[in-house]
């Protein structure tokens, strides 16, 4: 029995060794490479504010209310890409769905399309 190969060098290694198929490689890497490449752009490395960091505590309500307008800021940029959409004429509420284009940072989907699926 083969031993599991735990990477693309694992595969073509095996291939030069008579064990893989010219074949089976192709059909290995048409399957894996997708993946990998997925799953590098994944793991992208996130830099987080010291001031965020500060902020991972149970006390996080509490603390929010001391920071000020800048602070508040640097977090909810830290944390989201926000995007607000137009308004109606002569409207004077905050109507929230005007930020259904926004999405949490790393989230491939947007607030919107969360809602609809909470509403579903």
């Amino acid at each position: 029995m083969i031993a599991p190969i735990r990477s693309m060098s694992g595969f073509y290694d095996a291939a030069a060794k008579g064990k893989i198929t010219p074949g089976g490689l192709a059909r290995i890497e048409a399957r894996l490479l997708p993946e990998i490449e997925d799953a590098e752009r994944r793991a992208r490395v996130v830099v987080v504010s010291p001031l965020l960091r500060s902020l991972a505590r149970p006390d996080v309500e509490q603390m929010w209310t001391t920071l000020t307008i800048g602070q508040r800021r640097e977090v909810v940029s830290g944390m989201a890409d926000i995007r607000v959409g137009r308004t109606v004429r002569g409207t004077r509420t905050f109507d929230h769905h005007r930020l259904g284009e926004s999405r949490w940072l790393g989230d491939s989907r947007t607030w919107g399309e969360r809602w609809a699926e909470e509403e579903r």
